[in-house]
Formats: structure tokens, sequence, C-alpha cells
């Protein structure tokens, strides 16, 4: 069940994506956000927010090409877009502060990172790249987080500026770094 109220959409039964993703692709009537292509529903609700932060007009799914790297949220259902809302102007300037691209945080213990304010599980078979995004640097879940802890310091206290993670259900499948010399 889908239903609007203002500006907030509020959706039953379906996975809503609360991080800042970016549409790279669309392609008759598929979607690449985040290195992930998604079918989007030909009655899915997508609406265009303006630069004011209003939605500014429901739009065709034909339309998702002119949004192409720029910053989209969206709700999946069976891993098909049912809603969306693009917004205008570059995706890092929507809401994509310098906060939710640091790790501050690392649990080897629990298995989870915090990037920015939030925490992240993280896969078994995480992959940790260095910034070209192509070389990789360490892979399984302790190799990653024992070289991020490395990093971190045993306090904490050293943030990792990251450049790009990818989260597939809500677990952290890699992580590229901003700055390989940071390892």
């Amino acid at each position: 069940m889908i239903s609007t109220i203002k500006t907030r959409l509020y959706l039953k039964s379906t996975k809503v994506y609360d991080e800042v993703w970016t549409l790279t692709e669309y392609d008759n009537g598929y979607v690449t956000i985040s290195d992930s292509v998604y079918k989007v529903d030909s009655a899915a609700i997508l609406y265009n927010k303006d630069s004011d932060g209003d939605l500014d007009k429901k739009i065709s799914r034909s339309k998702l090409k002119d949004f192409v790297d720029k910053r989209i949220d969206f709700a999946i259902d069976d891993n098909i877009i049912v809603a969306a809302v693009v917004f205008d102007g570059p995706a890092e300037d929507n809401g994509n502060g310098d906060a939710a691209k640091k790790i501050t945080y690392v649990s080897e213990d629990d298995g989870v990172i915090m990037i920015g304010d939030k925490v992240y599980e993280v896969a078994k078979t995480v992959i940790l790249y260095k910034s070209d995004g192509k070389t990789v640097m360490k892979a399984g879940k302790s190799n990653v987080l024992g070289a991020l802890k490395e990093a971190l310091g045993e306090a904490n206290e050293n943030a990792i500026e990251i450049s790009k993670f990818v989260v597939k259900d809500g677990v952290i499948e890699s992580i590229t770094l901003k700055d390989s010399e940071q390892q």
C-alpha cells in the first residue's frame, strides 16, 4: 500500500533505501544505481525534486534518462522499483556531506563499521579497493575489518575517508578508499 502525505512517501511491505544513491544509467525501463540494475515498474510513482527541496512534478519512467548522475531515493518490491524521487543538481550536493564519507568506527567482534552516523554490517565477502576503484587491497570480512581497524587506530581516532561504498540488503559489499595512502 502506498500513500503520499505532503512530500513524504510511506510504504508498507516494501524496502526503502535511505542512503544517498546515484542514478548512473537508464536503459529502456531499467536503471543502474550504484552498480546494481533494477527494473522500473511501468506503474512506478516517480517524482522530480527541485533544487528548493520541493517535489516538482511527476515524471514518466523514460524521463529517468534526464537524471543520470543525479541523486535518487527509491523503494523496491521484489527487486523492482515501485517508487522513486530524483533530484536536480549533482548527487553530491543533495545531502551527501563529508561525514557520510568517513569510516568512524570499526568493530571486528561484531562485524560492523560506522560510516558517518550509520552502522552497517559487513559481508563475509566484502572487498576493500584502492582509490582507483579497481585494485583490491583486501578481501574477506576479517581481512578488511582488520585493515580498517588498524588504519582507524585503537581508540578510533583516525577517520578513514572513502569515496564509495556499496550496500546490498543493508550489508556492505565493497568499500573504495578516497586516498589509498591511508592504508
